[in-house]
């Protein structure tokens, strides 16, 4: 029972105390996960063939090139933007000269194995991507050969690999000035693809909003990163929102206005995305709070809080971050009057310091003069703090120099001449597309004139067919149809005429057979005996007294044609004087055809065309109205 009350007792010291703790943090802690997320791990335990020594991680990482080049050359990019980031990212700038001249051969080898173009495209991608980019001349070679890429992708209308081009352009290392000459464009370009169209819109938002905000232009960044929000992570390389998140945290946290800017520091730590980088973008927003309680007074409650980053900083080998935080912290110490404190805490970023220098790195060292400045005042080294003073503003003196200063002006005359230039390539487009249009209306304007002219030419000239057509419909059948001129037929059907027998020889006419055939040429006109449509040579042979063979000889003898022929022709001459008259007009082709004589629309549409040259539909249409 005794233990019991002891053990209960102990609990409930130790609730208060992380009660206390909790409180003193904000509800802040370091969160746990399963790794650094420095990379996706599953592309490191893909029969790793390779491997590279990454000096920032302090670790060796694993993979096999085989692999990844086969995926490149055979899935879609959307598939593997997460391996394709590993490589280019996390490999690469990693990899020794000898290594990387290794990689880009075995690339280029994968590509005539597959036969791909995307590996070939990569190559060279790479090639560019490699080339140096210490100074500013070598930052204007690369930039150079990212525009000739940008332009050789638009041609072949790749968007993806277009603005990734760009994209690069514009995340020059440090942000040097030379990228204002590619923002106007990969802006323009940005507001016309969809989403779908390119997977990195939310990245790029973030990153122009990123570079405006280094070049002071705070209204043009704060608009990109908050674009840049609306992108949620879909890869793991996805840190758009946390990065945009920071640094609207960051401008808010300047222009004092500190719940705006814890705002952001919680929405990024409270954030669901498991990215790249993850833990320590937790560390960073602790550490942004932590910041913004020190300008408030509250040193106390910063304090923990930046205690508690610190190790996290050191761990993940942020040196230079780890400086600002370890900065903060001596702050704190100094603000509350605990100057042993803070003598650790300057050895403390005087170690930092030197753990820099392996990587290349740096430390907060305005920050750092600021803190010594104080420190060395507070304890009563006015030489001492004059020094670092002194130190202070050289280092000042160096930032606005080698950037606010004469960057800014550098970027923003080179942006304004790129403007301009942009201006004067659309209005020589613009000139160019007015002399096309000009041009392409005279044409369309002249060809509507000619197609006219041309029209009305031929309906005349049908119109005058119609008219000679309808004369000799009105008279006897030996009239012939004289054709004035020849008639262009257009849309007329090209038919083969089926019932039409061969031409018969010349045959000497008997008086005898001239009576008959008036007699036949009589029971046409009065009787209109070719209106039957099943009338036969046998009905007609014995309605004239004869039998069929004299009247197909007498018929041909005379008129050169056999006896259907000569039949349809006074169908034909029947079918004029209907279309002519204003029955005519209520009644269709077929119609017209049945009242004609004709059995069928094919015969009536062959012997109509055979006979006037043109078809019925023509002429109906070329009548005079009345």
């Amino acid at each position: 029972m005794k233990q019991f009350s002891v053990l209960f007792i102990v609990i409930i010291i130790f609730s208060v105390f992380c009660a206390n703790i909790w409180a003193q943090t904000e509800g802040l802690k370091i969160k746990y996960y399963p790794d650094r997320m420095h990379y996706p791990v599953q592309f490191t335990k893909e029969n790793p063939t390779d491997s590279v020594f990454v000096e920032q991680y302090g670790e060796v990482i694993r993979f096999n090139s085989d692999s990844i080049f086969y995926h490149i050359a055979t899935r879609k990019f959307s598939e593997i933007a997460d391996e394709v980031d590993f490589y280019y990212c996390e490999i690469l700038p990693h990899a020794s000269s000898e290594k990387l001249k290794s990689e880009v051969a075995k690339m280029k080898q994968a590509a005539k194995r597959y036969n791909s173009k995307v590996l070939e495209d990569a190559i060279e991608y790479l090639e560019i991507t490699s080339m140096p980019s210490n100074t500013a001349e070598e930052i204007d070679l690369r930039i150079d050969a990212l525009t000739k890429r940008t332009e050789k992708m638009a041609e072949r209308g790749d968007i993806q690999l277009e603005l990734d081009a760009l994209f690069d352009a514009v995340n020059s290392p440090h942000y040097l000035p030379q990228m204002f000459r590619t923002t106007p464009i990969f802006e323009e370009k940005l507001q016309k693809v969809s989403d779908e169209q390119y997977i990195g819109k939310g990245a790029a938002y973030q990153t122009l909003g990123d570079a405006y905000y280094r070049y002071h232009d705070y209204k043009r960044a704060i608009y990109y990163l908050k674009l840049a929000l609306n992108y949620k992570a879909k890869y793991f390389k996805d840190r758009q929102c946390l990065i945009a998140r920071n640094t609207l945290a960051v401008y808010y946290a300047n222009i004092n206005q500190l719940d705006s800017s814890d705002y952001y520091f919680r929405s990024m730590y409270d954030s669901p995305e498991q990215v790249k980088f993850r833990p320590m973008y937790d560390v960073i927003a602790i550490t942004g709070i932590a910041n913004n309680q020190i300008t408030r007074g509250n040193y106390d409650k910063a304090l923990p809080l930046l205690k508690m980053c610190l190790p996290e900083a050191m761990i993940e080998r942020d040196y230079y971050f780890a400086s600002g935080v370890a900065i903060g912290i001596a702050k704190c110490y100094l603000e509350m009057g605990k100057l042993q404190q803070v003598k650790m805490m300057l050895d403390t970023i005087e170690n930092i310091s030197t753990l820099t220098l392996s990587l290349e790195s740096n430390i907060q060292y305005e920050n750092f003069y600021i803190l010594l400045t104080k420190y060395y005042a507070a304890v009563g080294n006015a030489r001492l703090s004059q020094n670092y003073l002194d130190s202070l503003l050289s280092a000042i003196d160096k930032r606005e120099n080698d950037f606010s200063a004469s960057y800014i002006l550098t970027g923003e005359q080179i942006y304004y001449e790129n403007q301009k230039e942009l201006v004067q390539q659309k209005l020589h487009t613009e000139h160019l597309k007015l002399i096309f249009s000009t041009i392409t209306i005279a044409l369309i304007a002249a060809a509507c004139i000619i197609s006219v002219r041309l029209y009305l030419k031929k309906r005349v000239a049908y119109r005058t067919l119609v008219q000679r057509i309808q004369q000799w419909a009105e008279q006897n059948y030996t009239a012939p149809l004289l054709l004035a001129a020849p008639v262009t037929t257009d849309n007329v059907i090209d038919v083969k005429y089926s019932e039409v027998e061969d031409e018969p020889a010349k045959i000497s006419v008997l008086e005898h057979d001239r009576q008959l055939f008036n007699q036949l040429e009589q029971l046409c006109q009065s009787e209109k005996i070719y209106k039957h449509p099943s009338i036969s040579l046998e009905f007609v042979a014995d309605k004239l007294g004869i039998n069929r063979s004299q009247l197909s000889h007498i018929v041909n003898s005379i008129t050169d044609k056999n006896f259907n022929v000569y039949l349809n022709e006074y169908r034909v001459k029947e079918a004029v004087r209907l279309m002519s008259s204003s029955e005519g007009n209520k009644l269709s082709l077929e119609g017209i055809a049945y009242d004609s004589g004709f059995n069928n629309r094919q015969t009536f549409y062959e012997s109509f065309k055979k006979t006037t040259g043109i078809l019925p539909s023509v002429f109906r249409n070329n009548l005079q109205k009345k």
